[in-house]
Order: C-alpha cells, then structure tokens, then sequence
C-alpha cells in the first residue's frame, strides 16, 4: 500500500501536468496576437472595443441606439472608421461599399505607391486619392459630424488607410504565407505535443482513482473476526474515498476536467490557425474579440454581484451561528444538565428541529431576492409552478406533520416505550414528522401515520413505569367452574402471579371476578412488573403458573356446560356450602305405568305391513 506522501506528490505530478498544459494552450491561443506587433494589437484592441455581432453582451446593460446609425468601414478584418453622413445621392452604406471596394483594388496594384495616399480640393469637398484615384470624399457635413473640420478628419482618414493598406499587402505577400505555413507547422506539434501529455496526465489520474477505489472497497469489505464486526483503522490519504461516492466524484471531476481541457486546446488550436493566414484573420478577430467580450461581461456580471454574495453570505453566517448558539442549550436539556420547568427532556430534539427548520426557511426566504434572475419571468414561473405542486401535493404530509407535532408535545409515546394501537402491539422503534414505526414481537415494522394516530386509542404500557415509577399491571383473565370456591381461587391465582418471573415482590398481585356466567365464573388476575417490555414473557410465565398451581390444588381448568335436565345430577355448590349428609340424586321415572302402558298397546296393534314388503317377506317368492 503506497504511502501518504507518495500519493500526494502523485496527486500533485498530475495537478502540475495539467495546469502546465492549460498554461500553454492558453499561449498557444494568444501567441499570434503577440508575435502581430503593434499594429495588430492595436487592431485587436479596437476589435474588442467594437460590440459583438456572435455573443450577447453578458451582464451590461444595450447601449441606446443613436437616432441615424452610423455604418462601419471594414477592410481586411479590420473596422476603420464609421461614415455617419450621406454624400450626394449616395447613401451612408453605398459610400462604405465603394470605398470598400476602391481599398481593394488600390490594395492589390502593388504598382502604385501608399506613401502618395494625400488629399485633394476641388470646389467644397476634400478627396482622399492614390494617384489616380479617388479613394472617398469627405464633406463638410462629415467634418460637423466628428467635430472637426474637413482637412483635420481627412488627415485622420489617411493615418488610418495608410497602415490598413499596408497590412493587406504584408499578409498576401510570399514571406507571410511562408510564415503562416510555418506557424500551422508549429501549432499542429506544440498541439500534438500537448495532446499527449494531457492524455498521459488524465490517464495516470484514472489509474490512481481506480488504485483508490479499489483500496476503498478492499478496506470496506474487510471485517474484524470477532462477532462486534469492528473496522480496521484506515489511513488518512482515504478519507476523501471511503465510499463509493467520493471515487464516483473524483471520477466525474477528471472526466470534466479533461473534456473542458481537450474543448480548450482545441479551440486554441483553430483559432491560431485562424490568426495565420489573410483570408481568415478577419474571422479570428471576430472570434477572438468577441470571447474577450463575453469574458469580459461575465466578469462584469461577476464583479457587480458581488455585493449580493457578500449579504448572501452574512445570511448564511447569521443562520449558522445561531443554530450553533442554541444547539448546545437543547443538547443540555436533553442531557438533563440544563433544567427549564415545565419543558420536558424529550422535547429539546424535536423542539431543536422545528426551531432549525423556521430558521433555515427564514435564511431561504432573505436570501431569494439576492439569487441571480430572481426578478425574472422565468423565476417567478418555475416558483409560482412549485408553489401550485407544493401546495396540491402535500395535504396528507402537512395533517402527518402536524399530528406529529402534537404526539410530539402530548407525551403520549416516547422511543423504546411498549404500545398497543388500534392492531399493531409492539414497541416504538421510531419517532418521525410524518410517521411512527412500531415493532412487533415478532420482529415485524408496522409503519403507522401520524394523522391516524390522533383518531386511536393509545395504549401506552410503559408511561407509568418512566413517569411516575409506578408498576403498570398486566392482566389475564380465565373461567372456573361454580363447583370450586371463590376463596381458594383467589390463594392459587395470587401464589401463581407472586411465582411469574418479571412480576414486582413488593407488589401484591390482584385476582378479581369479573363476570357471573351461565356456567363458569369469569376470574382476572393483574401481576404488576417493571419490564412492560416482557409482556410476552410475563404472560407466558403467568399461565404456566397457573397450570401448575391449580393442578396442585386440584382445581381442574375446564368450564362445564350444564343442560336443562337436572335430575341425577350433583349439585354445583363447593361442598363447604352443601348440607350434611348430602348424597346426589337419582333419576326420576313418575309414573312408571305410563311407559309400560304404551308399549302394551304397540303390542297389541302392530302397524300392518305393506304388500310390497310382505311379498318380500315370504318364503319362495321370486322378483
């Protein structure tokens, strides 16, 4: 098993690899900007203070459109100026085309000579010409609307054409395209390069997740051999893998990791090959200037929401610390170490968790209108749909709730206690909100909701033993038939309940008669114990008890059931209550003539057979 140490500086080998890579592509992508000297930064930067046309402004308020919009010149990727004033009958965009055009063909002449790019006058407008040609015309109007005049704006078009046109004659010449060539050649291996090493990084990580999960499992799946099923220590460089989360976790975050790392060289990679060659720079620039906008955005969006975490995480630390504040006074009166009268032990918990549960809601509630597009539509739509489910759904679970509350403040059951509701008889094995466990003898979990709960009969068995001290009873009852005395019932059923194991010494057991019946008297015997929680075994030692003691005295257990016909019969009374010389009955057969006079007249009159039968009846006969 490796050491702590050589894991760490494992874990760090690879966080080094990786931001390695991350660092050079991050060169890789601003290389060409670096290497296209002032002039190209200059464009870069004017680029990116002209607004995007592929990202959203993130996180900045639109701009207000002016009245009459300008129309930008763009000549090689590039935006030089805005014409803001029509010429004649051309309009702002046909000026902005044509001079587009005459930029190109006066671009590709190599013949003719940008240091001639000078002004011209001819009646009230200034010209821009290349030798022959007039590149534009630059009005009075024009001047008014840059507040400046007609010579000072056309010189500042010319500063500006001048580097343009040469830029375009730079990027199309053989030397640049051999550059370009080279550069594509550069990036694909410093691409490929860092490819390799990225996938070797990665690679050593998944292998390290997978030594560690197995490591985990390995150690999870190990037990001590005694019965205890004690752990084995683990080391420290597991605790961030000691389940089958924390590897899935790890797991997940390499996996991001290297997709977003592979996404970013990539796009660095076609952006540097974007930035190399004439045709597509315009393109790189777009890109590139609007990523710098986006990023920039976000950033402003983040740096202005800053206030709001700040309140956010003051909320937060004010929830925090007072759940901290009256944890431990719950927790003492738990213990009993801090006594409030009238507030019982068992309700600091639950009382903790109702006040912990108002207080995060509060936080939730102050904190809502800090969160990020929480005036929204879409916000408002998703809260008022969860409200809507919330409130449709959720009837049984408030009436469970609040029914738990008041088993809750109503003492009526507390955990381990020995209950009996409506058909489930067990003990309390779990206490919730919503609903209560019980858990039978035989091991069985009914779960019991806490709104049914309120509409039962409660039968706590343990409440007198925790609250008052005083023994509770358990009962049983059984017939004996009138024939034995009540007196000598009452010596056998109490030696039976003083002999049942669970049963208090120094309570005496109660026998009582509960019912006169038709043909045994109903008898009730209460042994008190301590131990509600043995009922089974106490009623078990009870009737066992019973059994023996009764044989002992002769008593047989055993209801009789007597008919109507009583002559003959010995008479139910003990016979403590019979008179003296009392012997049973005989059967009374008055009068006797009665019975002898009917059978003289069946004698007499015998009851005629029929043909049938008397044809059967004699002898020789045939069917």
């Amino acid at each position: 098993m490796q050491s702590q140490g050589e894991c760490h500086r494992r874990w760090g080998a690879i966080a080094a690899n990786v931001f390695v890579s991350l660092l050079l592509g991050l060169g890789l992508w601003l290389w060409p900007a670096a290497i296209a000297g002032p002039e190209g930064s200059i464009a870069l930067a004017q680029d990116a203070a002209a607004p995007s046309t592929l990202l959203p402004n993130l996180g900045a308020p639109a701009p207000a459109a002016p009245a009459i919009a300008p129309v930008p010149v763009s000549f090689n990727g590039e935006t030089l100026f805005e014409i803001r004033e029509t010429f004649g009958a051309l309009s702002r965009q046909d000026r902005a085309d044509r001079l587009t055009a005459a930029l190109h063909a006066v671009a590709d002449d190599r013949t003719l000579n940008l240091d001639q790019l000078t002004t011209a006058r001819q009646d009230d407008t200034t010209y821009i010409t290349l030798g022959a040609t007039a590149l534009m015309a630059v009005s009075e109007a024009d001047a008014a609307a840059a507040n400046r005049t007609v010579e000072q704006l056309a010189q500042e078009y010319i500063d500006i054409l001048r580097p343009a046109l040469e830029r375009y004659r730079l990027d199309r010449s053989p030397d640049a395209l051999i550059k370009g060539l080279i550069g594509t050649a550069i990036a694909t291996a410093l691409t490929l390069g860092l490819l390799i090493l990225i996938t070797r990084a990665f690679r050593q990580a998944d292998h390290w997740v997978t030594r560690l999960g197995r490591e985990a499992a390995r150690q999870r799946a190990f037990r001590h051999p005694d019965r205890d099923r004690r752990r084995t220590p683990r080391p420290t460089k597991l605790k961030l893998a000691q389940s089958r989360q924390g590897i899935e976790l790890l797991a997940f975050v390499i996996r991001t990791g290297r997709l977003f790392t592979l996404l970013g060289l990539l796009g660095s990679y076609g952006l540097t090959l974007l930035s190399l060659f004439p045709w597509t720079k315009g393109l790189y620039r777009s890109l590139t200037a609007s990523i710098l906008q986006a990023l920039g955005g976000l950033l402003s969006s983040i740096l202005g929401y800053l206030p709001n975490v700040f309140i956010i995480g003051t909320i937060v630390g004010l929830i925090y610390y007072s759940l901290q504040i009256i944890h431990p006074l719950f927790k003492g009166i738990e213990r009993g170490t801090v006594t409030i009268s009238g507030f019982y032990a068992e309700w600091a918990q639950p009382t903790y968790r109702i006040l912990e549960f108002f207080i995060v809601a509060l936080g939730v509630v102050m904190v809502f209108p800090y969160l990020p597009g929480f005036g929204s539509s879409a916000f408002q739509g998703v809260s008022i749909m969860l409200g809507v489910l919330v409130s449709l759904g959720s009837t049984a679970a408030v009436s469970n709730a609040v029914a738990g509350i008041i088993l809750i403040y109503t003492r009526a059951f507390q955990i381990g206690d020995l209950v009996q509701i409506t058909e489930a008889f067990g003990t309390v094995d779990e206490k919730l909100l919503l609903v209560t466990r019980i858990r039978t003898f035989e091991n069985v979990i009914i779960t019991v909701p806490n709104s049914s709960l309120l509409d039962s009969n409660i039968i706590n068995y343990s409440a007198s033993i925790r609250d008052t001290n005083v023994p509770v009873a358990i009962e049983l009852c059984l017939t004996l038939g009138y024939d034995v005395p009540w007196r000598l019932v009452y010596d056998v059923l109490k030696a039976a309940a003083r002999a049942t194991e669970g049963a208090c010494p120094d309570m005496e057991p109660e026998v009582e008669q509960k019912a006169l019946g038709d043909y045994s008297v109903t008898y009730e015997v209460n042994v008190f114990t301590r131990s509600p929680e043995n009922y089974k075994a106490i009623i078990s030692s009870l009737c066992q008890n019973i059994q023996d003691h009764c044989n002992g005295a002769g008593i047989e257990i055993l209801s009789p059931a007597y008919s109507a016909l009583r002559d003959g019969n010995t008479t139910t009374m003990p016979e403590s209550y019979r008179p003296a010389g009392y012997e049973s009955p005989g059967f009374q057969l008055n009068p006797l003539g009665n019975l002898f006079q009917i059978d003289l007249k069946m004698a007499a009159n015998p009851k005629p057979k029929s043909t049938a039968a008397a044809a059967r009846s004699r002898p020789g006969s045939s069917h």
